[in-house]
């Protein structure tokens, strides 16, 4: 089994932004407003029906969960095989040391070909897109 280790510099601060980009607190408190405001079939004292509805919605946020996890473990992935390749040129070396969301996508295009840094690049629009409404959204329920 792996069993991540973290030594160097800076690795806890990076281990803390992972986990908070996989389980942001917002979408926990919009996911539960959302399950609030759900229709369970039955009176509220049937305790099969609670629990059935407990069980489908820990299954729904389990799933988000485990795609967002998915897709950080490929990110990840695919940043070390850039790094790490025995082909790799200086000036992608040095861009190895300091990876930002604007020199991200020269690991798409070294390992995926040329059109990957677009694909990227929609992704991040929609992930933005994506985070402004559920926050927004999100505020609403809280306030």
């Amino acid at each position: 089994m792996f069993v991540p280790k973290l030594s160097g510099n800076g690795v806890v601060g990076e281990a803390i932004a992972l986990l908070g980009a996989l389980i942001m607190s917002h979408n926990l408190f919009l996911h539960s407003a959302l399950v609030l405001s759900r229709k369970i079939p039955g009176t509220k004292r049937d305790i099969n029906i609670m629990r059935d509805a407990c069980i489908y919605f820990l299954i729904e946020s389990g799933f988000t969960l485990f795609v967002a996890f998915l897709i950080n473990v490929a990110m990840i992935y695919v940043t070390g095989t850039a790094c790490k390749a025995d082909d790799i040129s200086g000036e992608n070396a040095d861009r190895c040391n300091d990876i930002t969301l604007n020199s991200a996508s020269f690991l798409l295009q070294n390992m995926l070909g040329r059109s990957s840094s677009t694909i990227y690049a929609i992704a991040l629009v929609a992930s933005e897109q994506s985070s402004a409404i559920t926050g927004t959204y999100a505020g609403q329920f809280i306030m």
